[in-house]
């Protein structure tokens, strides 16, 4: 990644600009060398005075003959983040005017990079590690019976680096309490059996932060309890993170009505459109109750 690039969809709807999936830029040669360095670089895509997505450059490709006067066409990949970020905020941060605009593509200069990362950071979710997630589950399994406690709110635990990168605290005996307080069920549907697990001797089911631990910071108590915590069978687990939008959406709905009151008791007060927010869907208004 070396820049972040702001593209405004000029004029064009946000759903037409996102489906085209690409936009063609530069009518000179003498940008060609910069568009080679393009791939990887963030992507902010700016409707009127809003970014309302954050995406990466997967491909560079001329197209003389549909676009003569503007050959270089670049494309972002399908892992688009959903956001809500007025763009004065943005420009403030990186130093320009809070109402400056551009049309066409625009990379920030080099000195305003790091502001611009770390602004943005809170808006970039983590990628799911399914790896690192896969050892967490296998331990939370290998913990036996343990004791269930009254939701209280917890200070939170500090944060650690590993390999420069934040490494949130999780702890598989608060997650083997969740599950065990759901009885070893799947929250989204009782029904979905799966099999019965050779450590628990019980339905096997996984563990996931509804509030995503990502979030840590953001929160003056600890997420890692078990209030905050779903029992869940893999396949709506991985609903969750691979699935198509409006399945995320009627899931987190019926996770948040089951959660909302025990999330109060432990200080984690939060509206189900901030918890979907949190999971980069469409700003869309749902019930809250």
């Amino acid at each position: 990644m070396n820049r972040i690039i702001l593209q405004h969809t000029r004029g064009t709807t946000k759903e037409d600009f996102i489906q085209n999936k690409y936009t063609s830029w530069a009518e000179q040669e003498k940008y060609e060398n910069i568009w080679k360095e393009s791939i990887g670089d963030i992507v902010l895509l700016v409707e009127g005075g809003t970014i309302f997505a954050i995406t990466t450059i997967e491909n560079i490709e001329y197209n003389y003959e549909s676009f003569p006067k503007y050959p270089l066409r670049y494309y972002w990949n399908d892992n688009i983040q959903f956001v809500n970020i007025p763009l004065a905020d943005f420009n403030e941060i990186i130093g320009y005017d809070r109402n400056y605009t551009r049309i066409k593509y625009h990379p920030i200069k080099k000195e305003f990079l790091e502001q611009g990362l770390d602004f943005l950071s809170k808006y970039i979710q983590k990628p799911y590690d399914e790896n690192e997630d896969a050892q967490y589950q296998e331990d939370i399994q290998k913990i036996k019976h343990v004791e269930i406690k009254e939701d209280k709110p917890i200070i939170k635990k500090s944060v650690r680096k590993k390999q420069n990168e934040n490494c949130y605290p999780r702890s598989p005996y608060i997650a083997k309490i969740a599950l065990q307080q759901a009885n070893f069920k799947c929250e989204l549907d009782e029904n979905h059996t799966t099999f019965i697990s050779r450590f628990s001797e019980q339905n096997f089911t996984e563990a996931h932060h509804l509030i995503p631990i990502s979030f840590h910071e953001e929160f003056n108590y600890d997420l890692d309890v078990p209030a905050n915590i779903v029992s869940l069978c893999p396949n709506c687990h991985r609903l969750i993170h691979y699935g198509c939008q409006d399945d995320i959406l009627n899931a987190l709905a019926v996770l948040y009505k089951k959660r909302k009151e025990r999330l109060k008791k432990v200080q984690l007060t939060i509206t189900l459109d901030e918890l979907q927010y949190l999971y980069n869907l469409d700003n869309k208004t749902l019930d809250d109750e």
